[in-house]
């Protein structure tokens, strides 16, 4: 076996020898032709699927032994005191019990204005005021005649409070004097230039007012207000009107509702060249609030008694008032019915409408039912609003007319009276924000349904208010008002087919402050800066664009 082995190594040593030397002995080519380049690939590879595993057959239990022996670690800890909290509270404005303020602009206006006011008290408060406003001029009429228009408002208050533990005695007392010319007349009835002395009228009142409120916070007490006032009203034509009125306001709960009543009685006597009138009005109105977690009634009945001289009438009105909070304060539908004897008097006219003639005398009007509707609520906490609609029957409501009489030429204004039905839709928008921006937007429609008259004189359509205040760090106060009023129509006693029509009217105001330091402040008014040409009142045109400027000191 060996010596095969050795032989047949020997064998292949001698042919790899061989071929050798037979390979060495060829001639080779040199030329070598390349195909392509050379490109070298990389075979796949792949991987191998196959996962170790271990079979381990033997297993290894771990057993555990062990005890917990509980020891108590010492804690180190010492309890601060935590000091209490201070309530620091705003500090106090600092107030000023006087102030002064004057004015000038043009048609020669000139404004004064003063007052005087306690300090802070916890027993008293009270103070003084005075008031002065006047313009001397003239204003054109439709003829472009110049009639005497100047005015002069005057004003004297004084005022005050005791406040006790749980009620408030308060009073005061003024002197109010306006004078003025009846300028506006109709001009194609006469084209004689008026004096101011032909024309001149004025009003003095002397007011004063006390009363006792209390101002019980628990249910076991009587709340009330008593209320008496006495007013003198005299004109430049020796005519003169008394006025008491004593009034009560009484409440208390029974139970879990509150039940009250008012009890009032006005007292009315009137003197003039033409006329002596004497007239009380007794009002008697208990009623009862019933309320629940979102739900509130009012219900009452209420008498008046509208007594004469030689006759008295008595008139009885529901009064009943319903709401519902849907949401919260921000949703609460209300409806209700009501009424009442509406007092007429001299002064009460003078001051709506200052042209009225001297003397005048006024009946009563019979607000004989109210039925209204509405909601009202919140958008949102800076955000409010109101819509109410209300259907009335009124018997003797009063309208504003021109005099027609000989020795007239329709400066002076009577009354006529009818029976009215009336449809009043009122809306309401309020924005607050804080003290920077206060945003107030009202809206009022009129349907009047009259039994003789052709229709509602001097009594408007519509009417809009807007009234914003702007305050800029407390540095720079705007305020703008704007009033707009629908179309008016005036009896034309000549062609009583063509009545006066009194357009529409816009009146925009605009007024500026700046606070140059806590006491001193300027102002600039700018009224009526559309400069239309306005008539409240028919033949009665209204001051153009007029400008007032001056300053405020405090003291």
């Amino acid at each position: 076996m060996k010596n095969i082995l050795v032989i047949t190594t020997i064998f292949i040593c001698t042919l790899l020898t061989f071929n050798k030397v037979a390979i060495s002995q060829t001639k080779l080519n040199d030329n070598v032709i390349v195909v392509k380049p050379y490109d070298p690939t990389v075979g796949d590879a792949y991987k191998i699927n196959l996962l170790p595993e271990i079979n381990d057959t033997s297993g290894v239990k771990n057993i555990f032994n062990y005890k917990v022996y509980p020891t108590q670690l010492p804690v180190d800890f010492q309890v601060l005191p935590i000091q209490p909290a201070k309530m620091v509270g705003e500090p106090i404005s600092k107030l000023y019990s006087t102030y002064l303020k004057a004015g000038y602009g043009n048609y020669n206006t000139l404004l004064g204005e003063g007052g005087i006011n306690m300090l802070r008290s916890k027993d008293y408060s009270g103070g003084f005021y005075i008031k002065h406003n006047s313009s001397i001029t003239k204003l054109k009429l439709a003829n472009d005649f110049k009639s005497p228009a100047s005015y002069s408002d005057n004003n004297v208050k004084i005022f005050g409070k005791k406040f006790f533990e749980n009620s408030t005695l308060y009073g005061d007392a003024s002197y109010i004097r306006n004078a003025l010319h009846y300028y506006g007349y109709d001009t194609a009835f006469t084209d004689t230039v008026i004096e101011k002395k032909q024309v001149f009228q004025h009003y003095n009142t002397i007011t004063g007012n006390a009363g006792l409120l209390t101002n019980y916070k628990d249910s076991t007490h009587i709340n009330y207000d008593v209320n008496l006032k006495y007013e003198y009203f005299e004109d430049h034509y020796k005519s003169y009107q008394n006025l008491f009125d004593l009034r009560a306001d009484v409440n208390s709960f029974y139970k879990n509702e509150l039940i009250g009543g008012t009890i009032g009685i006005s007292w009315i006597n009137k003197n003039s060249a033409m006329d002596t009138l004497n007239n009380a009005l007794v009002t008697i109105n208990p009623w009862v609030r019933l309320s629940g977690d979102n739900w509130k009634i009012n219900c009452g009945l209420a008498m008046n008694v509208d007594a004469y001289s030689d006759s008295t009438f008595y008139h009885f009105y529901p009064n009943v008032n319903m709401q519902y909070n849907v949401i919260e304060n921000f949703l609460i539908p209300f409806i209700g019915i009501d009424g009442g004897m509406i007092q007429n008097h001299f002064s009460k006219m003078a001051k709506e409408n200052p042209y009225t003639r001297p003397g005048l005398q006024m009946n009563n009007t019979n607000n004989k039912i109210n039925i209204f509707a509405g909601l009202k609520g919140n958008f949102s906490k800076k955000i409010s609003f109101l819509v109410k609609g209300t259907y009335g029957t009124y018997d003797n409501m009063y309208f504003f007319v021109n005099v027609n009489d000989s020795m007239a030429i329709g400066n002076y204004f009577d009354v006529v009276y009818d029976k009215v039905e009336l449809l009043h839709f009122n809306g309401e928008v309020s924005y607050k924000n804080s003290e920077k921006l206060n945003i107030f937007l009202k809206g009022n429609y009129y349907k009047y349904t009259l039994k003789t008259l052709d229709k509602p004189w001097h009594k408007p359509e519509w009417d809009v208010t807007l009234t914003t205040r702007y305050n800029l760090r407390n540095k720079i106060i705007v305020a703008l008002d704007v009033f707009c009023l629908g179309d008016r129509y005036a009896p034309n006693f000549r062609t009583p087919d063509s009545p006066f029509k009194l357009k529409n009217t816009i009146d925009a105001n605009i007024g500026i402050e700046y606070r140059y330091s806590k006491v001193l402040s300027a102002f600039l008014n700018l009224n009526n800066i559309t400069a239309s040409k306005k008539y409240y009142w028919n033949f009665y045109p209204t001051q153009g664009f007029n400008i007032l400027g001056g300053l405020t000191y405090s003291f």
